[in-house]
């Protein structure tokens, strides 16, 4: 019989955010709802556009990128937007059972299990930006891989997921059918 071991940090990982996200329309519908948060805190009266394109032959699996026009990612705030419980949303528990959760978000995982399923590219700009920012996240840590490139491109922000579920040749195989 086999002895009982400690699964690895990344392994943990990427089995935790693969029963988080585990289609294509999970990273969508994520996505989706950080864009409506982030909107919703502007407060200010400005139509959200968001544009969803994926690759269709494999329903989202090769490709997937949700572009919005909201306020963008602060520079301070880009480092950490895909590291695990990280999100502008709460601080604490007691945000939670003090005032209840009024966004679709708050838990700060979701960009963080789509970065251990899939390569992730960020595209974003503020208002005070002159230029705006593009990295990529590194799929062990959800760290930024390499300093931010500038980038022409209007405010707000764009996720781009290649790759969904590479790793993981079960779920690709019968999420693609």
């Amino acid at each position: 019989m086999a002895s009982i071991k400690r699964i690895s940090q990344s392994s943990r990982n990427s089995i935790t955010s693969s029963s988080s996200i585990f289609s294509s329309v999970s990273v969508i519908k994520e996505l989706v709802d950080n864009s409506i948060d982030a909107f919703q805190e502007l407060k200010v009266a400005k139509n959200l556009q968001i544009d969803i394109e994926l690759d269709q032959a494999s329903a989202g699996l090769k490709y997937i990128s949700v572009k919005d026009n909201g306020s963008g990612v602060t520079k301070r705030d880009r480092p950490l937007m895909c590291c695990n419980f990280t999100t502008s949303k709460i601080d604490s528990f007691e945000n939670i059972s003090d005032k209840g959760v009024k966004t679709l978000g708050f838990r700060g995982e979701a960009l963080f299990f789509i970065s251990q399923l899939s390569e992730v590219t960020i595209v974003s700009k503020t208002k005070d930006d002159k230029l705006g920012e593009i990295w990529s996240i590194n799929s062990k840590n959800g760290l930024p891989n390499s300093i931010a490139k500038q980038i022409n491109t209007n405010i707000g922000t764009t996720v781009l997921v290649k790759k969904l579920f590479n790793d993981f040749p079960i779920d690709f195989h019968s999420s693609y059918k």
